[in-house]
């Protein structure tokens, strides 16, 4: 989206833009608070100031993540800031994500390429919400799903990349729309997943 657009669509719905939350829930500092631009739909509250790389380890083992790598769940929010959920996970484990998510959520996401009819007739289920599918793109690296529930305004949008064994799943609202969201889904995966 160019810099005019943008600005055209701040200046007629300016009341649309505030914070997202981008760290997650576990920094609960409210010291600092974080303000990226973004929607506010789910209701998400600005968070404290970024930890460094030492206290993200130190926390990480300290709250046993199972497994998650503080690395890439730092790229992950870095690279988040026009989502509201984001996770990269295996068929194993939650690899990174900033928001609370567990793997049985995301089992059923790992055969979402195996079929396109399928996938695209039963569309996704993420905790409470369901989304229906619309797009699917098994010839494109990495492997590429959309699609969206409710409607353009208030609803919230939903993209699934595959890139080998790993996938990264992604949730957005208004204002960002799917050919920003994709593409900034691509972007991450082939700078983080590419051999």
């Amino acid at each position: 989206m160019s810099r005019s657009a943008v600005g055209t669509l701040d200046s007629l719905l300016p009341h649309h833009r505030s914070t997202i939350n981008c760290q997650g829930p576990r920094h609960s500092s409210s010291s600092s608070p974080i303000m990226n631009k973004g929607s506010n739909v789910g209701g998400a509250e600005p968070l404290g100031s970024p930890k460094s790389d030492e206290e993200v380890e130190l926390n990480s083992v300290e709250e046993g993540m199972g497994g998650k790598d503080p690395k890439l769940e730092k790229k992950l929010i870095a690279a988040a800031s026009d989502w509201k959920r984001a996770v990269v996970f295996t068929e194993e484990k939650v690899l990174a994500s900033n928001w609370e998510v567990q793997i049985s959520d995301l089992k059923p996401f790992c055969t979402a390429f195996r079929d396109r009819d399928a996938t695209i007739a039963a569309g996704f289920d993420l905790q409470a919400d369901h989304f229906d599918v619309n797009r699917w793109h098994d010839d494109y690296s990495p492997m590429l799903a959309n699609g969206r529930r409710g409607d353009a305004l208030s609803g919230e949008g939903i993209a699934l990349a595959k890139m080998g064994t790993t996938f990264v799943l992604v949730t957005f609202t208004y204002p960002v729309v799917s050919a920003l969201a994709m593409s900034q889904l691509r972007d991450f995966c082939r700078a983080e997943f590419s051999s």
